[in-house]
């Protein structure tokens, strides 16, 4: 089970050459590998018992991990465009087996 919610309005757009550094790693610039991800969470849970919160859940990568090996996962986001894409990729990422 899984959380995702958007706080804030949406950001505006930024304008080719505005400072923003092109996104090079997929869809979000921040993107974490999952297995790295299920270490880490595993490594800071009581196993079968807690709740992972990200407040910063991007594209859900630390979410789906954490939902993939029975924790329950609440992500906050303030970009919209990144919730929508959590939402999308969360129960693609949760299904990923190593």
């Amino acid at each position: 089970m899984y959380g995702i919610c958007s706080v804030g309005p949406p950001l505006p757009q930024h304008e080719p050459g505005g400072g923003c550094q092109p996104r090079t790693l997929g869809p979000h610039p921040s993107l974490k590998p999952q297995l790295l991800l299920r270490y880490l969470v595993r490594a800071n849970l009581t196993l079968g018992e807690g709740t992972v919160l990200d407040t910063f859940a991007g594209s859900g990568s630390t979410l789906a991990p954490a939902q993939a090996i029975g924790y329950r996962a609440i992500g906050l986001e303030k970009n919209h465009e990144y919730v929508t894409l959590a939402a999308k990729a969360i129960p693609k990422l949760t299904s990923f087996e190593p």
